[in-house]
C-alpha cells in the first residue's frame, strides 16, 4: 500500500512538474534525477538476499513515498511560480 501511494504521489507530482518544464529546466532535471535514485535502488536491491536488504527495501519504499510528496510540492511551486511570472495580457 505504501508503494502504491508513493507511486501515485510521484505520478501526480511529475504531472505537475511537466507544465513548468520550460520555466525552470535545470531545477526540474535535478528533481527528476533525485527521484530516479529510489527507483534504481528498488530495482537492484531485491537481487541481494539478506535481512539487511529487506530493511533497506522498506526504507526505500518510505523514501519513494516522501519523494512523491516532495515532487508534488516542487511541481506545485514551479507551476505557481511559472504562472505568477507569466506576462499578463492587457486588452484585446
Amino acid at each position: 500500500m505504501l508503494r502504491l501511494g508513493g507511486l501515485l504521489l510521484l505520478f501526480l507530482g511529475l504531472l505537475l512538474i511537466l507544465p513548468a518544464l520550460l520555466a525552470d529546466f535545470i531545477v526540474n532535471i535535478i528533481i527528476l534525477c533525485s527521484l530516479a535514485i529510489p527507483f534504481l535502488a528498488l530495482a537492484v536491491l531485491p537481487y541481494f538476499e539478506s535481512p539487511d536488504t529487506q530493511a533497506a527495501i522498506y526504507h526505500l519504499r518510505i523514501m519513494l513515498f516522501v519523494s512523491g510528496i516532495t515532487s508534488m510540492v516542487a511541481g506545485l511551486a514551479l507551476l505557481l511560480s511559472h504562472r505568477a511570472w507569466a506576462p499578463r495580457r492587457t486588452g484585446p
